[in-house]
Parts: structure tokens; sequence; C-alpha cells
């Protein structure tokens, strides 16, 4: 009988283990959703407050701040095509055309649909701009 009880309390001391371990399983999953979700918020936050700041400096054309301010996200965000768009528009606006054809390609590289049909036209009217005036021939 004794024998027995000991064997029983084996059994439920396993059990009780086996019901901590699935617990705490459960817990952690639950806990590492909660903040895998605010970390997506944070992130979606920050790329409100980045669009808003952007488009504020577009805006006001303040374009070498909307440049620093777009090469500043991307070094966390470098595939982000809306922060490509914006360092490829700062720096067209500032004439700084090989720059601006490289960040549009980049942005196209990362993200082919876009925009397309803008971006193409930047693209065009950048190297129509850098091969310069058309000579013509008397």
């Amino acid at each position: 009988m004794k024998q027995e009880i000991i064997s029983e309390l084996s059994t439920i001391k396993t059990l009780l283990w086996v019901n901590i371990a699935l617990v705490s399983t459960c817990a952690l999953y639950v806990l590492s959703k909660t903040f895998i979700s605010n970390l997506s918020k944070i992130d979606s936050l920050k790329k409100e407050q980045f669009l808003s700041e952007a488009e504020a400096l577009e805006d006001q054309g303040n374009y070498s701040q909307l440049e620093s301010l777009a090469k500043e996200r991307l070094k966390k965000y470098s595939r982000d095509s809306l922060t490509w768009w914006f360092l490829a528009i700062a720096q067209y606006k500032s004439n700084n055309f090989s720059s601006a054809l490289n960040s549009f390609s980049e942005l196209q590289s990362i993200d082919p649909t876009f925009q397309k049909e803008t971006i193409e036209g930047y693209i065009n009217e950048i190297r129509s701009s850098m091969q310069g005036p058309k000579g013509s021939s008397a």
C-alpha cells in the first residue's frame, strides 16, 4: 500500500512538472507575441513620425535637412521604400542629379512597383539633364 501511494505521488509530481512546463511555455509565447506586437507599433509610430517630418521639410524646401533625415533613417531601415523616395526627391530638388539617380535606382530595386511611372519620369529627366543641351548642326 505504501509503495502504491509513493507511485501515485510520483505520478502526480511528474504531471505537476509537465503542467508547469506547459503553462510557462504558453506564458512565454503570449509575452513574446505581445512584445513583438509592441515593437511593431513602435516602428509604425516611428514611420509615421518620419513621414510627417519628411513632408514638412519638403514643403518648406529644406532639402538638405530632408536628405539628412532620410539618410539617418536608412541606417536602421535600409529597405524602406518611402525613405528612399524622400532621399531621392531631396537630392533631385537640390540638383544633385547623380545621387538622385542612384537613390531612384535603389528604390526601384527595392520596390519595383513603387510609383513606377513617376520614378521613371524623374530618371529620364535626370539622364537628359546630365547629358546637357543638344547642339544643333547648321
